[in-house]
């Protein structure tokens, strides 16, 4: 195995020291430092996997672990796939030919209704998007990204109506109730949001239910309290709202 391992770092230094060199830390060329040198030669080698339909100059979005966006600029493709694994680790990652998306959310309903209920979605590098209503995504799917917080206020219920909310939240579990239009979750801590419960109290002849986008399962069933997972470490992509007459 070390002769092999030993063969397979000589062949990789004349194939990629420009590649290796270049992306990372130029190693100092000692006895204790060749084993790098021979590692950073070893990803290069294995970014030949990179799909070749892979365009082969340019900027490219490396996504590690199904959660976090990451841009590269690299001069050709395999230099972007030794890149992103050097990143993201040996397993987990994809690499596409362009920049990082832009949240795809899309455009909220035309008519929100007479009474209604609105809310905004705070997503993983992109902040808060633009507001949606009655039914509408708040939030991104098919893009990795993972909501963090949320704001929730409604519009034409009669005064005695209470709307709070809260979030379930990585490594922290559930936080404190929030009420109309304040944010529930985090921002700026990088944790995901995995479930999102809302109660309408004193407000007869109202229901409000919910939905979520979770990851690697698309959207769940439609529920009147709790939409998403606790304890199974998936995040929440986007959730939709409503308020109906009961």
């Amino acid at each position: 195995m070390v002769f092999v391992a030993d063969m397979i770092g000589t062949i990789a230094c004349f194939y990629c020291r420009n590649i290796a060199v270049s992306i990372f830390p130029k190693p100092r060329f000692s006895a204790g430092s060749t084993t790098s040198f021979k590692r950073y030669c070893l990803i290069s080698l294995l970014a030949l996997l990179a799909p070749s339909k892979v365009a082969m100059a340019g900027e490219y979005c490396c996504t590690r672990n199904n959660d976090l966006d990451i841009d590269v600029v690299a001069a050709d493709a395999i230099s972007a796939t030794a890149k992103c694994i050097w990143r993201s680790g040996w397993a987990g990652f994809s690499l596409r030919s362009s920049k990082c998306d832009a949240p795809n959310q899309p455009a909220p309903p035309e008519d929100c209704g007479v009474a209604s209920i609105f809310y905004q979605a705070y997503v993983h590098k992109a902040g808060w998007l633009p507001r949606t209503c009655q039914g509408g995504t708040a939030g991104t799917t098919g893009q990795h990204r993972r909501l963090e917080s949320i704001k929730i206020w409604t519009d034409g219920l009669p005064p005695s109506c209470k709307l709070s909310y809260r979030m379930h939240v990585a490594e922290k579990g559930w936080l404190p109730w929030a009420w109309s239009g304040d944010a529930a979750g985090t921002t700026d801590e990088s944790r995901r949001a995995e479930a999102l419960e809302i109660r309408l109290e004193d407000c007869p002849g109202w229901i409000v239910t919910n939905r979520a986008h979770i990851e690697n399962r698309g959207w769940s069933d439609w529920a009147s309290q709790m939409a998403g997972t606790t304890g199974q470490a998936l995040q929440l992509q986007a959730v939709q709202i409503r308020l109906a007459r009961q």
